[in-house]
C-alpha cells in the first residue's frame, strides 16, 4: 500500500480537475440556474430613460415588465449576454394595425449608455414625425437597425454611415429623403437593406453605390422614385445578393442584362414598372431563381420553353427551381409552354396578356393558377390533370377567355380548392354535381357563360360559400329553399339574368351576412319577403376572408400566399361588381308592396326594384336608408306623394321613380330638385320641380289631407291596431244592432 503514496497528489489533482471540466460542462448546459449573471444597473437606468420618452396607451403592456424590482435582462424585449449581463438587443417591434398596443413617442439618447447594444428593432412604432436620431452614428456596435414603418421624417443622416459593423438596415416604409446614397459606402458589412417607401429620386448613381457592397444578399428599393435603371454595368460586384426587390418605380427600358450575372439570385421583382421588351432567354442562367415578378410592365413575346432550366450541350440537365411566376398584365402572347415538369412551381399568375391557345399542362403540385382575362379557348379538361394527384390546388382562375364545352366533372379530386372563377367563358351543359365535393370552396364564379338546366342540389354541400355567382346564364327552375337553409356564410348571391322562376324563398332571409343579393332579369313572380339581413343594417363590411383561411395552405408560403390575394381577389371582386351592398329585384313580376322592412337596411347602397307591378306607397321610412346612393324604384304601380324623407339621403347620386303613380308635390329640398326631370316623368299626377308643370293649392291640399289619415295609417303599427280594433268592435256592434232588430221583427211577424 506504501507504494502508492507518491502517487496521491496525482491522482488528488486528476480528480480535481475531473470535477472542475465537469461543473464547467455544467454552466455551458444550463444546470445550475440558480446561477445567473445580473443586469448592469447604469443600463437599467438608461433603458429606464428610455422608457419614460414614451407616451403607453392604456391597453398597451410592450413595457409594462420594464421595472426597476425586476431585473432588465428579464424584461420583455430586452437581451443580454449572458456572460457579462450587458444588454446586447431591444426587440419592441409590433405589427398591431389597430395604433392600441404600439409605443408613441421618441427615442432618447440614452441609448448611447447602452455600448455593447448591437440589435435595436422599435418598427411598427409611432415616433410622431420625428427625425433619424443623429446619434445613431455613434452606436458603432449596432449590427441590425429596424425603424421600419415608426413615422420618421425629413433627411436620413448620412451619420449613418459610420456603422462599420451594421449587417442589417431597415428604414423602409417612412417620409424620408436620401440626397444621395454615398454614406453607404462606410457599411462594408452590410447583408441586409430595406429602404422601400423613401424618395430616392436624387440618387443617380444608387446601382454604383450598391454595387459596393460585397456582401450584400437582399436589397429591396420598392416605391422609392429612383430616377434610372442602369441596362450595363461593366463589373458586378453584388454576386452575393440573393433577394432583389426594384418594383414600384416606373423604370423605363429592357430588363437589364447585369442581372443575369448575380448567379445565387433568387428572389426578383420587377413589377409596376415600364418595361418593354421580349423575355429574355438569359433568365435560364439563373438556376437558383424561386421567385419571380414581372407583372405590371409593357413586356411582349412569348415566354421561353426554358425558363429556370440550366441547359448543358443543348440538354436539360436540372429541373427548374421556380416556386412563384407572376407575368400578368404585360402584352405577352402566343402559347404558354408546357409547365408539366416544373414541380417546384406553386404559384403561376399570367392573368391580363394575349395568350391565345388551349390550357396547356401544369404540374399536379401547382396551387394558385391565374390565366383569367386572356384568349385560351377549347375544352377545360386538363384542369383534372392538376386536381388528379396531390389534391393542392388552392386557387383557380380562368375568367374571361374563350373556353368551351361543358365543365368537366372531376372535382371530387379537388377539396383544398377554396377560390374558383370560370366566369365569362363560352361553357356550356349543366353545372356539374361533383362541385358538391368542394366543401371548403369560399368562391364559385360561373357568370356569363351559356349554362344549362337547374341549380344542382349537391350545391348544399359547399357550406363554406360566401360568393355564389350563377348570373348570365340560361339556368332554370325555382331558385332552391335550401341556399337559406344550407349556405348560411353566403355574403354575395348572384343569380341574375337568368329564367328562373316562382317565388323568391323566404328562407333566404337566414342570410345574416348578406352584402348583395341580385336576382334582376329572372321570372320572379310573388311577393318580396319580408327580410331584414344583418348586415345590410349597418355599414360594416363582411370578413370575406376566414380567419383560419392562411393557415390551411399546404405550401407553407405565409408571405407569397396572402400577397397574391390581397392584389388579385380584391382586383376580382372589385372589377366584378361585389363592392356595393346591394338589393336588386329588377325585371321580374313581383307584386304587392314594399316591404317595410326593406327600410331597415341602413346599410345598403344600391336598391332597384324597377320594372315590376309593385302597388302602394313608397315606405315613408325610406329616409332611414342614409347610406343609399342609387335608387330605382321605376316603371311600377307605386302610387301616393313621395316622402319627404327621401330627401335626407345626402349620398344619392342616382334616383328614379319614373312611370309609377306617384301623385302630389315633389318634396322640396335640395337634393331631390338636383335631379334631372327624367328621375320624376310618367307619374301624370305629381307636380313641382324639377317638372316643368306646377301644382295647384287645391291639390296639395288634398292630398295633404289624405296623407294625414294615410301615413299613421300605413307606417304606425300601433294606428294600425288601433284603427283595426276600432273597426272590430264597431263589426261586433253592427251585428248585435242587426240581429237585435231582426229579433224585433220576427217577433212581431209572429205574434200577427
Amino acid at each position: 500500500m506504501k507504494r502508492f503514496y507518491p502517487l496521491l497528489p496525482i491522482l488528488v489533482k486528476i480528480l480535481l480537475n475531473i470535477i472542475s471540466i465537469s461543473f464547467a460542462n455544467s454552466l455551458e448546459e444550463g444546470d445550475l440556474n440558480n446561477v445567473k449573471v445580473k443586469c448592469i444597473k447604469s443600463e437599467e437606468e438608461a433603458l429606464l430613460q428610455f422608457k419614460h420618452g414614451f407616451h403607453l396607451p392604456p391597453t398597451s403592456n410592450l413595457l409594462s415588465s420594464w421595472d426597476s424590482e425586476t431585473d432588465c435582462c428579464n424584461w420583455d424585449g430586452v437581451g443580454c449576454d449572458t456572460t457579462t449581463g450587458h444588454v446586447i438587443s431591444l426587440n419592441l417591434r409590433t405589427t398591431n394595425s389597430s395604433n392600441t398596443l404600439i409605443l408613441i413617442g421618441g427615442l432618447s439618447s440614452s441609448l448611447l449608455d447602452l455600448p455593447f447594444l448591437t440589435s435595436l428593432d422599435v418598427s411598427g412604432n409611432d415616433l410622431r414625425q420625428t427625425e433619424v436620431p443623429e446619434f445613431f452614428g455613434s452606436m458603432h456596435n449596432l449590427e441590425y437597425l429596424n425603424l421600419s414603418g415608426t413615422n420618421v421624417r425629413g433627411l436620413v443622416p448620412y451619420h449613418l454611415g459610420n456603422l462599420s459593423h451594421l449587417k442589417s438596415l431597415d428604414l423602409s416604409q417612412n417620409s424620408l429623403t436620401v440626397s444621395n446614397l454615398d454614406w453607404l459606402h462606410g457599411l462594408s458589412s452590410l447583408e441586409e437593406l430595406d429602404l422601400s417607401e423613401i424618395r430616392l429620386n436624387n440618387s443617380e448613381n444608387w446601382l454604383h453605390v450598391i454595387n459596393s457592397l460585397p456582401f450584400l444578399v437582399e436589397l429591396r428599393f420598392s416605391n422609392c422614385q429612383l430616377p434610372n435603371l442602369p441596362s450595363h454595368l461593366s463589373y458586378v460586384n453584388i454576386t452575393s445578393l440573393q433577394i432583389l426587390d426594384l418594383s414600384f418605380n416606373h423604370f423605363e427600358g429592357t430588363i437589364p442584362t447585369w442581372l443575369f450575372e448575380i448567379e445565387h439570385l433568387q428572389h426578383l421583382d420587377l413589377s409596376s414598372n415600364r418595361l418593354y421588351g421580349q423575355f429574355p432567354d438569359e433568365f435560364e442562367n439563373l438556376e437558383f431563381l424561386v421567385f419571380l415578378d414581372l407583372s405590371y410592365n409593357n413586356l411582349n413575346g412569348s415566354i421561353p420553353s426554358t425558363l429556370g432550366q440550366i441547359q448543358s450541350q443543348n440538354k436539360l440537365s436540372r429541373q427548374s427551381s421556380l416556386k412563384e411566376l407572376y407575368l400578368s398584365y404585360n402584352n405577352f402572347g402566343g402559347c404558354v409552354p408546357d409547365f408539366a415538369s416544373y414541380f417546384n412551381l406553386r404559384i403561376l399568375d399570367l392573368h391580363a396578356n394575349n395568350f391565345h391557345c388551349p390550357i396547356p399542362h401544369f404540374p399536379p403540385t401547382i396551387e394558385i393558377l391565374d390565366l383569367s382575362r386572356n384568349s385560351f379557348f377549347g375544352p377545360m379538361s386538363h384542369v383534372c390533370d392538376i386536381l388528379g394527384v396531390n389534391n393542392s390546388l388552392l386557387y383557380l382562375d380562368l375568367f374571361r377567355n374563350d373556353l368551351s364545352g361543358n365543365i368537366p366533372s372531376c372535382w371530387e379530386k379537388g377539396k383544398s380548392l377554396y377560390f374558383l372563377f370560370i366566369g365569362d367563358n363560352n361553357l356550356s351543359g349543366h353545372i356539374p354535381s361533383s362541385f358538391g365535393y368542394l366543401e371548403n370552396l369560399f368562391v364559385l364564379d360561373l357568370s356569363n357563360n351559356n349554362l344549362s338546366g337547374e341549380i344542382p342540389a349537391s350545391l348544399q354541400k359547399c357550406t363554406s360559400l360566401r360568393i355564389l355567382s350563377l348570373s348570365q346564364n340560361m339556368l332554370s327552375g325555382e331558385i332552391p329553399t335550401w341556399i337559406g337553409d344550407s349556405l348560411r356564410s353566403l355574403a354575395i348571391l348572384d343569380l341574375h339574368f337568368n329564367t328562373l322562376e316562382g317565388h323568391i324563398p323566404r328562407g333566404l332571409c337566414q342570410l345574416n351576412l348578406l352584402n348583395m343579393l341580385d336576382l334582376k332579369g329572372n321570372n320572379l313572380s310573388g311577393t318580396i319577403p319580408r327580410c331584414v339581413f344583418t348586415y345590410m343594417t349597418g355599414v360594416s363590411t363582411i370578413p370575406f376572408l376566414p380567419n383560419n383561411f392562411f393557415e390551411k395552405s399546404t405550401s407553407g408560403f405565409d408571405l407569397a400566399f396572402p400577397h397574391f390575394l390581397h392584389y388579385e381577389y380584391s382586383e376580382n371582386y372589385m372589377s366584378r361588381g361585389y363592392s356595393w351592398k346591394l338589393l336588386d329585384f329588377s325585371s321580374n313580376s313581383l307584386t304587392g308592396g314594399i316591404p317595410d322592412e326593406t327600410t331597415q337596411h341602413a346599410g345598403l347602397q344600391v336598391l332597384n326594384l324597377s320594372r315590376n307591378q309593385l302597388e302602394g306607397p313608397i315606405p315613408f321610412g325610406i329616409g332611414n336608408m342614409t347610406n343609399m346612393k342609387s335608387l330605382d324604384l321605376s316603371k311600377n304601380r307605386l302610387s301616393c306623394t313621395i316622402p319627404t324623407s327621401l330627401g335626407n339621403l345626402s349620398f344619392l347620386s342616382n334616383l328614379n321613380v319614373s312611370y309609377n303613380n306617384l301623385a302630389g308635390k315633389i318634396p322640396l329640398t335640395t337634393h331631390l330638385q338636383s335631379f334631372e326631370a327624367s328621375s320624376f316623368l310618367g307619374n301624370h299626377d305629381l307636380c313641382g320641380p324639377p317638372l316643368a308643370n306646377s301644382c295647384s293649392a287645391s291639390t296639395n291640399k288634398s292630398l295633404e289631407d289624405q296623407g294625414a289619415f294615410l301615413y299613421p295609417l300605413i307606417f304606425s303599427t300601433s294606428w294600425r291596431n288601433a284603427y283595426f280594433s276600432f273597426l272590430d268592435r264597431m263589426s261586433d256592434n253592427i251585428y248585435v244592432i242587426i240581429a237585435v232588430a231582426a229579433a224585433k221583427l220576427r217577433r212581431k211577424y209572429l205574434n200577427h
